[in-house]
This record gives C-alpha cells, structure tokens and sequence, in this order.
C-alpha cells in the first residue's frame, strides 16, 4: 500500500476510527502469536524465555504507543485536510455563506459575505444581519424568519436589501436559510446568499424596454378612444354654442355628455401614466377582478376583431398583495403574446379564481410557500409550443417571433415581476392546443399591505369658503378656467404665469393672500421651488398645487407635507371646493 493510498484510507471521517482499531488489532494478534513462536523455537532455557517475553511486551507498548500516534496524527491530518477543502471551497465561492443564531448575529461569515457586507460581519463582537438591513425589508424579512425558526429543518426564501456599514450603497441579496439548529455539528441557521443587484437592474432596464414597447402597440388604441372623447366634448360644445336657447333639460344632457368624457380621459391618463411611469414594485392589499376586467379593456384595443376575448372569473375572488401596474404590464404582454400566436384569429379567455396550493408543488417552487393564492390564467387558441420550446420560455431574449418582431424579454420580465411578488407563473402547451400562462399571487392576509395613509392636513372649516388667491398657471386657457372657477366660489383672484412672477407678488403682498394655488412644473421656477422659497423669506401662506405629472420624487414629497393641498389634475369643481376648503382651514 502506497503512503498516498494509505492516507486516502483514513479520509472518510465515519470511518477512520474503526480501521484504526481493526489495524492495530491486526498488528497485535500478529505480533503476539508470531513473536511467541518464534521465542519458543529459539530460546529453550525457561528463565531466559521469561526475561525476552517481558522485553518484547515493553517493546510492544513501545510500538503500540508509536503505531497509535501515527494512526491518530495521519487521522487528525485526514480531518484537517478535509475541513482545509470544504473551507477552501466556501472561500472562493462567490456566494454569501453565513452561519447565524436564532437572533441573526453573525457568527461565520465567508470571503463573499465580508466583500458584500463588510469586514464587520466576521469581527470579534459579531453584528446582526438585520441591523444591516433596509428598514422597509425588516417586516417581511421577520415574517418568514420567525416561521424557519419554529421548523426545525425547515428551509426559507427571501429577498432583502443589505449595505455596508451606514454609508454603502444597497445591495439586493436573494438569501436561502436553513434552520440546522438540532444539528449538533452546525447548531444554527446555515444563509446561502447570491448578490442579484446587477440582475435586479438589468430587469429594471428590461422592464422599462418592454414599457416602451408595449406603449406603442397601445398608442393606435388610445388615439382612438382618445378622439372618439374629442368628438364627445366637441360636438356638445358646437351645440350649446349654435343653440343658446336650448331648454334647461337640453342643456344639461349636453353638458353631462361633456363631463362624462372628459371624465374618461383623465382616467385613461392616468392609467396611461401609471404604466409608463419607472417605479419600484410597491405591493398592496388589492382585489383583481377589478384590474383584470380594466386589462380587458385595454386588450380590445391590441387585439383584432377576428379574436374573442373572455373573462371567466369565480365569485368572490380574494384581494391578492400585488402591484397593480405591474400586473397591467405582465398580463398585456400575455396578450400580446397571445394575440401573436393566432394569426388567424381565435378566442383568448382570462381566467381568475383562488387555488391551494400544497407543500409538493411549494418544494419545486421554493420562493413560494403553502397556501391559498389568487390564480390569473392568460388562455389562448393559438398554435401552443413544444417542450423544448416550453422549457426555455423563461429565457432572457429567447423568441420564436422573426426577427424585429419580438425582444424575448416579456415572459422573462414576468417571470422576474411575478416572483417578487412571492407568487408563481407555469406555462402548459402542446403544439396545436394554444397555451395557457398562469399566474399565482399569495392572498392578502389581514392587515398586510394596507395601502399607507397620506398625512390628512387641516380639517374643513365650516362656513369659510373665500378669500384672496394668488393662482399661478401657464396654460392661459386653464388659467382662465381656473380664474373663473375660483371667482365663482367667492375667492379674489390674483394671477401670475410664472413661478418668478409669482414670488415678486408673494413679496410685495404677502400678507394680502390666504393661499396660493399653483402647478408644479412652471417656467423660470417650478411650483415646488416657489414653495420652498416663500418658506425661507417667512411667507406662510397655505399652497394648494395642481398637477397632472411631475417628477416622482416632487411628487412624493408635495403629497406627503401636510401644510401643502394636491390637487390632481384634470380636477373637477367638487373637488377643487374640498381642495380649496382643506387648504384654508
């Protein structure tokens, strides 16, 4: 046996103790009988036969002694070299390897854990993993920890955000923990982590690209339904204008013609808005019926006539914790994929209802967990797809459509949407038999995703409904509008068209306004610089501001002040009232 085989021979850790003790068992046996025989044969004097059998045990213990260190080192050795393996292989991984407590203090961290978190993670008084987390992760990150902890062997999957110390940029990690507490060689959670942020992004781009794309096939619909609206307003206008004496009855049909589809438009903006806009994925306890029945809507008009469309949904179906414009935008490119794949026409069916779903589907999708969920299926007759088209679905710019007419990137996107929102998406296809593409989203539980409330302001006060107004619009025609409109309800109306001219009057005549009312994008200075320079020079008077877009982050800080009233626009006299009536309270 070679020096190399004899070392491989003690390798196995739950073997090595029993061959060395059939070993030095062996050698014994053999040293004992062997030396005595030969002793016998040799020596025929009793008294030296006695003085050579107790040398030969002292050396014996001697050998034992020197055969059992080599046997115990060469074992001692064969462990270390293992344990130098499977350390050298964690250490070059480029995956997070944690090993935490119940309380996420670190207490091993690997060399990608130390790169991606900090040094701080493997120091001599251990940190916590969540005191390294975003504060707007900790609740769900709590949830599914303290359910791994009461499972004993159980596994978790979550998505988190995590930094280096207070001033790194944040990283997205998708972590998988197993709770390895009863193990007596672990005793505690074993983290397997994967930084995704660059994936996160490039998916941020792609569903960006896939906004733009779905846009467009939307423009020629939207045109249409946005002049059939122009037509509406234009031909009740004419009429009113042409008959003046038209009777109160009369006139006032005209006129709810007029309101109904403006009323129209402004949904259909902000629909359009809402869709197009880059925002993060925010979800919140909402039912589906009512966003799949507005799909519908916006699918006529991507779909031709010589294909149906159906919405089969169950009664009741449960509110789901969903992006609303995420969903719009994962199911119409379902449509579209749909409508691609039936040429020559069809029936697409939208199917939605609540399923269980049990532990054996849950173990071959590990981001999702036992339960009910909300089922949204896209049901097409198309031409279907074979398995080895089915299975590579899910690829990032993975098409069948000819070149220019698709990006492959839809159902990657969706694939990527659906899983953050903890749910799941299957596809079934034969060729001939169309394709069914189901989405599973986790039902809302009691109080989870609650919509935040906005800071409410100032309560109406009665009986107050006019004053001074500093109104501030560069748009002359709703300028006038507005004018009008406020001189109705009583106010003085004072107007600037411009944010620098605005702030000269504020300067001049501060004291003489109770409130201004402005848009946020304006000429020279904006709404929102107006604002905050009013405030530095100590003018206190209340804003009301009306928009119909702006930036993101303007937006969010403007509706979330409460010494500012938004107002959004296209707004109607009703609510310009209680926005006014808010504001001067």
């Amino acid at each position: 046996m070679t020096l190399p085989r004899f070392r491989r021979w003690f390798d196995d850790p739950r073997r090595s103790p029993r061959r060395i003790a059939l070993f030095y068992l062996a050698v014994g046996v053999a040293w004992i009988v062997l030396s005595d025989r030969v002793l016998a044969l040799m020596v025929q004097n009793p008294g030296t036969l006695t003085q050579l059998q107790t040398v030969k045990g002292w050396f014996w213990v001697g050998l034992s002694a020197l055969l059992i260190y080599l046997l115990v080192a060469e074992s001692v050795a064969a462990l270390r070299r293992r344990e130098q393996w499977f350390r050298a292989l964690i250490e070059q991984s480029q995956d997070i390897v944690l090993v935490m407590d119940q309380a996420t203090t670190v207490r091993y961290a690997s060399q990608a854990a130390r790169a991606v978190l900090g040094p701080q993670t493997d120091a001599p008084t251990a940190i916590r993993l969540v005191d390294l987390m975003h504060p707007d992760d900790l609740a769900g990150f709590r949830r599914n920890w303290d359910r791994l902890i009461a499972t004993p062997g159980g596994r978790a999957e979550v998505e988190c955000r995590c930094r280096s110390g207070d001033s790194g940029p944040w990283r997205v990690l998708e972590i998988i923990a197993h709770n390895l507490t009863a193990d007596p060689a672990v005793e505690g959670i074993v983290v397997d982590a994967r930084d995704i942020t660059e994936r996160r992004q490039l998916q941020q781009r792609l569903i960006q690209v896939e906004h733009l794309e779905a846009v467009g096939q939307l423009a020629a619909g939207i045109a249409h339904d946005f002049n059939n609206i122009l037509s509406v307003v234009l031909a009740n206008a004419g009429l009113l204008r042409q008959h003046p004496e038209a009777g109160d009855a009369e006139r006032e049909a005209l006129l709810d013609d007029v309101l109904g589809a403006a009323r129209s438009g402004a949904q259909m903006v902000k629909k359009l808005l809402g869709y197009s806009r880059q925002t993060p994925i925010v979800r919140v306890a909402s039912p589906l019926r009512p966003i799949v029945e507005d799909i519908v809507r916006m699918a006529k008009r991507l779909i031709p006539e010589t294909i149906e469309i159906e919405l089969v949904a169950s009664e009741g179906s449960s509110t789901a914790l969903v992006d609303t414009t995420a969903i719009q935008q994962v199911v119409l490119n379902l449509v579209t994929n749909a409508r691609d794949a039936m040429p020559a026409g069809g029936t697409l069916r939208l199917e939605l209802g609540d399923v269980d779903l049990d532990s054996a589907y849950t173990a071959t999708h590990p981001w999702t967990r036992p339960g009910r969920y909300v089922r949204l299926a896209v049901v097409d007759t198309g031409a279907g797809m074979d398995e080895a088209t089915r299975k590579r679905a899910f690829e990032p710019f993975f098409t069948t459509k000819p070149a220019g007419a698709g990006t492959g990137l839809g159902l990657a996107m969706a694939y990527g949407l659906v899983k953050q929102h903890q749910g799941s998406i299957e596809i079934e296809s034969e060729p001939g038999h169309g394709t069914t593409v189901a989405l599973f989203f986790p039902i809302a539980e009691a109080q989870e995703g609650a919509t935040p409330t906005l800071a409410p302001g100032v309560a109406a006060r009665k009986g107050k409904s006019a004053g001074r107004v500093l109104l501030v619009e560069d748009e002359e025609a709703l300028l006038r509008s507005a004018c009008r409109a406020l001189e109705a309800f009583g106010f003085t109306v004072v107007t600037a068209t411009n944010g620098e001219e605005a702030l000269r009057i504020l300067a001049a005549r501060a004291a003489d306004f109770d409130l201004v009312m402005s848009d946020v994008v304006l000429p020279r200075m904006g709404g929102r610089e107006l604002y905050h320079e009013a405030r530095r020079r100590g003018i206190n008077a209340r804003f009301v501001f009306a928009s119909g877009y702006a930036a993101p982050e303007a937006l969010a800080e403007l509706e979330t002040d409460p010494e500012v009233t938004f107002l959004h626009k296209p707004w109607t006299l009703e609510e310009l009232r209680t926005a006014l009536r808010r504001a001067v309270a």
